[in-house]
Order: structure tokens, then sequence, then C-alpha cells
């Protein structure tokens, strides 16, 4: 956002002063512009507004996010009880940065689900299940960023080593 900022200001340096001029003219002086100046600010004014409602919108999803983010817990909860619905006999950790209290805006819950034996194929099918049954049947908001990375013992072993952190969740 600060590169389209900075790209905005640039392309309209010039108006940016008009403005400046006649707003300082207008409140203490006797300042006359062009009609063409005018057009030219009330452009400017609209594209500006353009820009601050991205701004905006971007703030609300950045906001929206991190309160997704900040209710881990919850949501890593909602999956494993929908895994051991499904499955039965499972075990289940977050991994990844925000286990690791490395959050970014950029970060999704990344839920570890260890089962006992798995193929390619299963996972696939697991993978969908375990979501649509934690969203339909536990209350997980659709658009929470779970990131769900579902292996068999030895598999998961190979995720403990790269982990710094492993949180189990119990419930």
């Amino acid at each position: 956002m600060a590169v389209k900022v900075r790209g905005f200001v640039d392309q309209h340096r010039g108006e940016l002063v008009l403005a400046e001029e006649a707003y300082i003219g207008g409140r203490y002086g006797d300042l006359s512009h062009s009609r063409d100046d005018a057009d030219s600010l009330i452009n400017v004014a609209r594209d500006l507004k353009i820009l601050l409602d991205e701004m905006v919108k971007g703030v609300k999803l950045v906001r929206n996010r991190f309160e997704h983010l900040r209710r881990w817990r919850e949501y890593v909860e909602k999956v494993a009880k929908a895994a051991r619905a499904v499955t039965g006999d499972v075990e289940v950790y977050m991994i990844g940065g925000v286990a690791e209290e490395r959050t970014t805006v950029l970060s999704g819950i990344d839920v570890l689900i260890v089962v006992k034996r798995i193929s390619a194929e299963e996972k696939k099918m697991l993978y969908v299940e375990f979501l649509e049954k934690a969203i339909d049947e536990y209350g997980l908001p659709w658009d929470a960023p779970i990131e769900l990375h579902i292996a068999d013992e030895w598999q998961a072993e190979e995720y403990f080593k790269l982990s710094k952190n492993a949180v189990k969740i119990n419930c």
C-alpha cells in the first residue's frame, strides 16, 4: 500500500501542491485559479478517494485476519473435534508460525493431524471431511486461515523435526 501512496503522490505532485496553495490562498489571501486547475483538482480528489477506499478495505482485511489468528486455539479445537469425530483416534497439534509466536498478517493456522496409517488418496478425502465437519457441525468460520497437514506417525516425526514448537491439542 505504501508503494501505491508513494506512486499517487509522485503522479499528482503538481496537483497536490496546487491544492495546498488553493487552500492557503483561499483561507489567508486572495488567489484565483483557472477552471482547468479546478477540474484537475476534482479529478485528483476522486482518485484520492478511490485510493483511500482501497486502504480502508485493506486495513479491514488485516484486522479480520488478525482476529482469526487471535482465536487460533478455538479454531484448532474445532478441527480436532471434527477429526476425532471422523476418524476416532488421532493426535492434533498446532505447528508453524502461530505456534512459534511468529505471527504475521500472512500467517495461517497450521494444524497437524496425526493418524495411524493413511494413503495419499485417503489424505485428500479426510482433508475435505475434517474441514466440512469443523465448519458445518462445530462452527469453524469458513474463512478461518486453517491449513491442515494430515500425516501418519512416521510423517509426523518429520513435521516435529522441522517445528520449533508443536502445541498438542487435547479436547
